[in-house]
């Protein structure tokens, strides 16, 4: 199992209780017969559980209402046009916050919050707010309604997609923890992508890591989606150490393969623009002696992430390591290569390498001079392409500040 560093327990242990604050511009009117088919099937009506409600404080101008539209709940869940004469003749003002405060005070009882919600969607110039979202999904996860919890978030996506959330998905992972599913859990972090979220807030790492821990605890092996979200969470937080224990596992396991360079990468260039170039050697070493299958592609990431920072002596004793493995670097790193120790004039490495390359080529029926000026094309035409690419991204937020003008004129 993983373990986290002093400094990162004591940085979470200092930000547990973080909070969930609404989200401005949060309203949607929603009616979702996805989630009706949910639920009309089976409303049985659960009994509340009184430790959830007393951790709640109520005593405020919600108080009354929310009692007096509990008991209509309960004495008419089962007859639902009964159930919303009772409800509009209650003579409550719906309001905001009280579809929330009802939905609170139902407590397992999460059909009977389902009703109200529903109900409070069909009156008129009234929209369920992201603390209303939010408290339902709640409800229904403590009943193991997790198919009518998708469906609810499927709609948020569909009619106000910036109510989607990491906190949303956290609320899902505290759920499936708490029922040991644990399986579950990590495939909430693999469903968060999906759904435009990341877990790269604090919150969602440290309930990840805990997951995590349970999961390994149970006896369950994370899959690749599972590691790959984990580093990057971490990167997104700057935990550089986690990140590379996380990585490193990962290469253990056997589990680095194409489709993740992008996300090593990532990680190889966190690190060295940090600074942490030993850390960013361990983790390639580690790749190394784990007997990964290493391609050209992953030896050029790690190749140029190192001259690109400005570390060119150890790019290119990478370099040699790359062909004493029977790989061949591509045209345009040898090209870079050249082009960083003539500015060094280091011309006793600039001759290996170019006497290696030589061999190379010449086994592979390839002629040195055609390879050599294939690099020095390359590599203009990527100096280029990223300088129109520049070019083009300047230009757009130009134009788009022009419309941007016009539109408010």
């Amino acid at each position: 199992m993983l373990r986290f560093s002093s400094k990162t327990s004591s940085f979470f242990n200092k930000h547990r209780h973080f909070s969930f604050s609404p989200k401005s511009n949060s309203n949607v009117f929603v009616q979702s017969t996805e989630l009706r088919t949910q639920f009309d099937s089976n409303l049985v009506c659960l009994q509340t559980n009184k430790e959830d409600n007393d951790n709640t404080s109520y005593a405020d101008e919600f108080s009354a209402d929310v009692e007096k539209i509990f008991r209509i709940l309960k004495k008419f869940h089962s007859r639902v046009p009964k159930l919303e004469l009772a409800l509009q003749a209650s003579g409550v003002f719906l309001r905001p916050g009280l579809t929330e405060r009802v939905i609170n005070r139902c407590g397992d009882a999460g059909n009977l919050g389902y009703q109200y919600f529903m109900w409070a969607s069909k009156q008129p110039n009234y929209f369920h707010s992201y603390d209303v979202y939010k408290s339902l999904i709640k409800s229904l996860s403590k009943m193991r309604q997790f198919g009518a919890v998708w469906a609810l978030i499927e709609e948020m996506r569909r009619e106000k997609p910036e109510l989607i959330s990491g906190e949303v998905f956290v609320v899902l992972m505290r759920r499936f923890a708490s029922a040991r599913m644990v399986k579950k859990a990590i495939e909430v972090l693999d469903e968060m992508p999906k759904y435009g979220c990341e877990a790269d807030e604090l919150g969602e790492v440290k309930e990840a890591v805990n997951v995590w821990n349970e999961m390994e605890a149970s006896g369950f092996s994370p899959g690749i989606d599972s590691f790959v979200v984990m580093i990057h969470g971490f990167l997104g937080q700057g935990f550089l150490v986690e990140a590379c224990e996380y990585s490193k596992e990962m290469v253990g396991r056997g589990l680095l393969s194409a489709p993740q360079y992008g996300t090593l990468k990532e990680l190889l260039n966190a690190l060295l623009r940090a600074g942490k170039l030993e850390m960013a050697k361990d983790v390639w070493s580690c790749i190394v002696t784990k007997g990964c299958d290493l391609n050209v592609s992953a030896w050029t990431i790690w190749i140029h992430s190192l001259f690109s920072n400005g570390h060119v002596k150890e790019a290119c004793s990478y370099c040699l390591d790359m062909m004493d493995a029977d790989v061949m670097p591509q045209p345009d790193t040898f090209a870079k290569l050249m082009r960083g120790l003539r500015k060094l004039y280091n011309r006793q490495i600039a001759a290996e390498i170019t006497e290696k390359v030589r061999k190379m080529a010449a086994e592979r029926e390839i002629t040195f001079k055609m390879y050599k000026r294939r690099g020095e094309r390359d590599l203009k035409e990527k100096v280029k392409a990223k300088e129109d690419g520049r070019k083009r991204r300047a230009r757009q937020r130009r134009w788009g500040g022009g419309r941007g003008k016009a539109k408010i004129l």
